[in-house]
């Protein structure tokens, strides 16, 4: 099974009918380990959440670019 094949299927692993997955919502490191730390399967983000970290309203101007960045720290591959 390829690379990809197999983040697909981690991916949906948590998702089974009639149990939602309901994953709470990070903005920035601190946030997401806290989120793993309370034991939830998944960390979940939104634009709002990240754009807010750095400083932006939603949809006003934090480019695609440094939000990448921001969910690609070191400290976030490690959780």
């Amino acid at each position: 099974m390829s690379d990809q094949a197999d983040r697909a299927k981690l991916l949906r692993s948590p998702h089974i009918p009639g149990a939602p997955l309901v994953p709470p919502n990070a903005w920035d490191v601190g946030s997401a380990r806290a989120v793993v730390d309370a034991g939830f399967p998944v960390v979940a983000t939104a634009s709002n959440a990240i754009a807010a970290a750095l400083g932006h309203d939603d949809g006003e101007g934090a480019t695609s670019e440094p939000c990448r960045a921001e969910v690609r720290q070191p400290q976030c591959r490690r959780l």
